[in-house]
């Protein structure tokens, strides 16, 4: 995914990096906040709605959960 995000012409590669010292792997994304909500305002798109798109990408959509006994299981979406 590291790769993929600094192909992108809009990011730039030095800030896209995977840390690997850390045990469980994360993604961190900084958005330039005059210059990229300018881009996100012409389209309509507010920091909540990227925010919700850029998790449903990556790790899924949380759809529900069910409990059995005292076992709780949570149903994902994946796209």
């Amino acid at each position: 995914m590291e790769t993929a995000l600094k192909d992108i012409p809009s990011i730039m590669p030095s800030t896209v990096f995977y840390d690997r010292a850390v045990g469980a792997p994360y993604i961190e994304i900084h958005l330039n906040r005059n210059r990229n909500r300018d881009r996100m305002a012409r389209y309509g798109i507010t920091v909540a709605e990227l925010q919700e798109v850029i998790s449903a990408a990556i790790g899924g959509m949380s759809l529900t959960n069910t409990v059995e006994g005292r076992e709780r299981s949570y149903v994902t979406r994946a796209n």
